[in-house]
């Protein structure tokens, strides 16, 4: 972790001017260096408001209270054309919407 989120995590603390108050000790698995700070960050403000409730109205405003909803996309197995380097469903050969082949439209209403 580097300094600079090391101090997004206690961001949190400043804020309310907690830094002397707590001991903060986590463990945090899986995910990447930033997404560890910023839920470090959302813990510690969770649990500020367990604390206090009159500290949520000013951890929200900050956004301190927002969870990143972004997820890794879960691996698609028996996708050949998402295996060597394209980038979506439409790159497949099995997708006729999109092949070369022309569509017939039923223009008559």
């Amino acid at each position: 972790m580097t300094e600079q989120q090391r101090v997004a995590a206690k961001r949190t603390l400043v804020l309310v001017e907690m830094t002397g108050s707590f001991d903060v000790v986590t463990t945090v698995k899986s995910g990447g260096v930033a997404a560890q700070a910023d839920a470090v960050k959302l813990g510690i403000a969770r649990a500020l408001i367990e604390f206090n409730p009159e500290l949520r109205k000013t951890l929200k405003a900050e956004g301190l209270l927002t969870r990143d909803s972004r997820m890794k996309e879960r691996k698609k197995y028996g996708r050949r054309a998402l295996a060597h380097g394209s980038s979506s469903a439409r790159d497949s050969e099995q997708c006729a919407v999109h092949s070369d082949s022309t569509l017939a439209l039923n223009t008559d209403h």
